[in-house]
Order: C-alpha cells, then sequence, then structure tokens
C-alpha cells in the first residue's frame, strides 16, 4: 500500500510537471501569434473580418496545440484546456497592451 501512494505521487509529479512544461512551451510560441491577432488595425475592424483575418492565425495555434500535446503525450482534450487557458491569459494581456496604448 505505501508503494502505491509513492508511485501514484509520483504520477501525480509527473502529470504536473508535463502539464506546466506544455503550457510554458505553447505560451512562448502563441506569444507573437496572439499580439498579432490583437493589433489596434485588426480590433478596428467589423466582427466578421476580423474573425476572416485571425483565421489563419487560430489555425496555427491548434496546430501547435496538438503538435505539443503529441510531443508531451497529454490526451487531446486535457491539451485542450490547457491551450485554452494559455490562450486566455495571453488575449487578456494583449488586450491589456491595447488599452494602454489608447490613453
Amino acid at each position: 500500500r505505501v508503494i502505491f501512494i509513492k508511485v501514484y505521487t509520483s504520477l501525480k509529479e509527473y502529470q504536473q510537471t508535463t502539464e506546466r512544461l506544455f503550457k510554458k512551451e505553447l505560451r512562448k510560441r502563441a506569444e507573437k501569434i496572439i499580439a498579432g491577432i490583437y493589433t489596434p488595425q485588426n480590433m478596428s475592424l467589423e466582427d466578421k473580418d476580423f474573425q476572416r483575418q485571425s483565421l489563419g492565425q487560430f489555425n496555427e495555434l491548434d496546430k501547435i496545440q496538438r503538435e505539443l500535446a503529441e510531443q508531451f503525450n497529454l490526451d487531446p482534450i486535457l491539451a485542450m484546456r490547457l491551450s485554452s487557458d494559455v490562450i486566455s491569459e495571453l488575449t487578456q494581456e494583449s488586450m491589456k497592451k491595447l488599452r494602454k496604448k489608447e490613453e
């Protein structure tokens, strides 16, 4: 029983480390892409035009997510959730930068 708990703790730690590394690598690779999406020029577009303009960049983010999920051997659903968190954080950061530029 003690061995099982130690193994479980090791697997849990391994999973946490893998998730952290996935998020770190995704963040590194997605920062420029997200910054390129949320520019003053793009934000002045109509919603439909903004979506069309940024579609390629969102497809690139999806491709990166899938590559990293495979590289880190993560479940695709978990990778999607982690990616969503990272992309949301980066989007918020980009929007804050835009607001500061407007001030």
